[in-house]
């Protein structure tokens, strides 16, 4: 910590630009920035008034950084294991966007690097924070709209422009869909209605 503050470190500058700018307001020290784009730390650090000495390309800079505390993780979806888990490892709280992993056992393998290092490790869940969202859990834990037993999710966007871009990660079938979007609406369901006994689901490719 300085000053009594966490120090936040935030890997990955396009979606992580809406974890620095949550963590300043919060109050919170920002202690370091990571991203592939020399051109991009540049700007942050002119924007944001923080030293070129703590802007990094290579990730591993951080690790050598006794003064974080936290690690944002907002780096495309097959660095998030890795990333985790080193910075677990050394001990720093990570926050990691969605989705977390692409495997059961890539998360196991997360949640066991967690038990050990006693660090602290939190998935960027967004919707879980969204008003409408806390308010209907409130709604349905007090029982004020009687017993739940019927609940629908739609996800829905265009990704015509997105879909033309066969390098964009949302053309690979493994990542997008259930894993990409669909991980709100299962994070939801669960944490609004609790866990299923039983589970159907369906999605397509075709637009």
């Amino acid at each position: 910590m300085r000053n009594g503050n966490f120090v936040v470190a935030i890997i990955g500058l396009n979606f992580g630009k809406r974890h620095l700018d949550g963590a300043i307001a919060d109050g919170y020290e920002i202690g370091a920035l990571c991203d592939l784009r020399e051109e991009v730390l540049k700007d942050f650090s002119e924007k944001y008034n923080i030293p070129m000495d703590r802007c990094f390309t290579d990730y591993r800079e951080l690790l050598k950084m006794e003064d974080l505390d936290i690690v944002v993780i907002a780096t495309p979806d097959q660095l998030h294991v890795p990333l985790s888990k080193e910075f677990l490892a050394a001990g720093k709280h990570v926050l990691c966007e969605k989705p977390l992993a692409l495997t059961r056992e890539e998360i196991n393998d997360i949640v066991a690097t967690e038990h050990k290092s006693g660090a602290r490790f939190m998935v960027g869940q967004i919707c879980r924070f969204t008003p409408a969202f806390v308010k209907a859990k409130e709604l349905i834990d007090a029982g004020t709209i009687g017993e739940l037993y019927f609940v629908e999710s739609e996800y829905a966007h265009d990704y015509m422009r997105i879909m033309a871009d066969v390098q964009a990660w949302r053309s690979d079938p493994r990542r997008h869909g259930v894993i990409g979007g669909g991980c709100h609406a299962v994070d939801l369901l669960r944490w609004i209605a609790g866990n299923p006994t039983e589970v159907f689901a369906y999605g397509t490719h075709k637009l």
